[in-house]
């Protein structure tokens, strides 16, 4: 793996000094810096089982086509007098700082944990069609006829769930978070790393989000517009989620074993970052209309409730299937 372009080395430098400098030092060891040099070709081998299967989800994909009027009855409104998530899913909960809030309070945290969901999402899937669209522009001509029509599937669909939980968010008024985990600048070297390291990335934060946002909302009591909004997201994000998990699959069974060790390097020290950061945002405390309980410049309350134990059992319960399958394929 080699980074290409002189921009991609400018902005590990930047991740290096700035932001996880750790991670960045790591992630210079593991790629060799160079100028300019294009390449269009690239080495991405797939079976015959995932070729079937890439063809099975792009008929899925035709056959329901996603469209932001009708993905969702939108006549329904949004009550912001329910709950968003369920009680015990918030990042406070089993903490002497979840006793501390009153039930309203609780209740605004609840709509404003959801909101930094969304904003996840929102960030992710505004990157994703244009780091796809790059890699065909690329290495179309290293890549399969279906498995190029299903990354612009896939783009087109982040698009239009772009717009689908942006219209959610006018609706409920909820603010949007621009704060970002340890994926934020890992990310923004995605295009100038095989594709397969893009998927993987791309795959790692959408399926953690989803994942804790399906545990949490799927219950009664829950707004049903927000229910609703995380189950459609979810019926287009498993078929994503397949398609990524058998490309990344074929592609480590075939790489060389100095290939496997870089690609598995990268995330090895990343993904921690990111599950600790999905845990507790402290930019929730900017935007709460009471002092919120932990201060986000205190950096020992972050790390209690980071480490709690009730974070780490729900992390074991939502996240079962996820880490299974990040086990398996030695990622962590």
């Amino acid at each position: 793996m080699t980074f290409t372009d002189l921009s991609a080395v400018q902005r590990l430098r930047f991740f290096t000094n700035i932001e996880f400098p750790v991670i960045g030092k790591r992630l210079e060891r593991i790629f060799w810096l160079h100028g300019t040099r294009k390449s269009r070709e690239v080495d991405l081998p797939i079976g015959q089982d995932t070729m079937l299967l890439v063809s099975q989800l792009l008929k899925k994909s035709h056959q329901h086509p996603l469209e932001l009027e009708t993905a969702l009855p939108w006549n329904m409104g949004v009550d912001r007098e329910m709950l968003p998530k369920r009680l015990d899913q918030l990042w406070l909960y089993g903490t002497t700082f979840f006793e501390a809030l009153s039930s309203d309070e609780r209740l605004e945290t609840a709509w404003l944990e959801t909101a930094r969901d969304i904003s996840l999402l929102i960030q992710l899937k505004r990157t994703v069609p244009s780091l796809f669209v790059g890699y065909l522009n690329k290495f179309s001509n290293s890549l399969p006829s279906s498995v190029h029509d299903y990354l612009l599937v896939h783009a087109l669909e982040e698009i239009t769930q772009t717009l689908i939980f942006r219209r959610f968010t006018q609706i409920a008024n909820l603010p949007y978070f621009q704060r970002l985990p340890a994926y934020t600048q890992t990310s923004a070297l995605f295009p100038e790393m095989h594709p397969c390291v893009g998927l993987l990335g791309t795959l790692i934060i959408g399926w953690m989000v989803d994942s804790g946002a399906m545990y949490a909302t799927q219950a009664s009591g829950i707004d049903p517009l927000t229910r609703e909004i995380f189950k459609q997201h979810h019926s287009v994000k498993i078929r994503h989620i397949e398609f990524s998990r058998r490309i990344i699959e074929d592609y480590l069974g075939n790489a060389s074993i100095r290939e496997r060790h870089k690609f598995r390097e990268i995330f090895r020290h990343v993904i921690p970052e990111i599950l600790k950061s999905l845990r507790f945002d402290p930019e929730i405390a900017q935007h709460t209309s009471f002092p919120f309980p932990v201060s986000g410049n205190h950096a020992a309350s972050i790390e209690a409730v980071r480490t709690s134990v009730h974070s780490q059992l729900l992390d074991e319960e939502r996240f079962k299937s996820m880490m299974n399958w990040l086990w398996k394929m030695e990622l962590i």
